[in-house]
């Protein structure tokens, strides 16, 4: 899951960043409040869908490209 956790984060911080321009402003504060939501987030999301799946989405995309050749994901 670090993969796609990486990449999630990056989305949702600059998904955040459009939405409330937190490089306009120097409030900290916040800023730091949605990167603990963030990682709270991908904490809980993060269990569940390894208990279904052998990989995370991104992961299991990257292992079939290298591997060239479509791996079983479900557990």
């Amino acid at each position: 899951m670090a993969l796609t956790n990486y990449i999630l984060a990056t989305v949702l911080i600059l998904a955040g960043d459009a939405i409330w321009h937190f490089g306009d402003r120097t409030d900290y504060g916040r800023v730091v409040v949605f990167g603990i939501g963030v990682a709270v987030v991908q904490a809980v999301l993060s269990p569940i869908w390894l208990k279904f799946f052998q990989y995370g989405p991104l992961e299991w995309v990257w292992r079939c490209l290298t591997w060239w050749t479509v791996v079983p994901a479900r557990r």
